[in-house]
């Protein structure tokens, strides 16, 4: 039998069964300790608050269906999506303070809204399938209620007078 090292320079076995056995334990040592972190990171006990600018809420198909962020103005909104991904519902805060809850129809039409002025005054619109308000009422701060009915933007009927 030929071997590449000459007689003088072969590593002796025994010598390298050490070696091998010394690498085995660092390593064991290394994923022992690697398990003992996780299983300690998984009991740690976690902050219940999350932070984001945007969630999205997707069902079992991956399609999106509610959405809690930022609108382009920098107020907050939440939107509820049907399984065709249109708004069916939207809750929005503007700058200025004014709530307002906006629900559509499936095809998407703006056919209620119901908020509260900036100054706490409440509202409500209704819309018909063309989009075009027709019912609006409201109570004023000094606490005078209004109804007013509209039809192709003209007022037919409004109480009190």
């Amino acid at each position: 039998m030929h071997s590449t090292y000459p007689p003088a320079a072969r590593p002796d076995p025994l010598a390298r069964l050490e070696a091998r056995v010394r690498w085995l334990t660092a390593l064991t040592t290394f994923l022992a300790l690697a398990f003992g972190g996780l299983l300690l990171w998984e009991f740690l006990p976690r902050s219940a608050q999350v932070e984001a600018n945007r969630f999205v809420l997707r069902d079992a198909r991956w399609g999106r269906r509610a959405e809690l962020g930022f609108r382009e103005d920098g107020s907050p909104g939440l939107k509820l999506f049907n399984p065709g991904g249109r708004t069916r519902v939207a809750l929005y805060l503007s700058a200025e303070g004014a709530g307002t809850l906006r629900m559509t129809d499936a095809k998407g039409t703006d056919r209620m809204r119901l908020g509260l002025t900036a100054d706490g005054d409440p509202l409500i619109a209704l819309a018909d399938a063309d989009g075009e308000l027709g019912a609006f009422t409201t109570v004023e701060s000094a606490g005078r209620p209004t109804i007013r009915l509209e039809q192709h933007g003209r007022v037919v009927w409004r109480a009190p007078e």
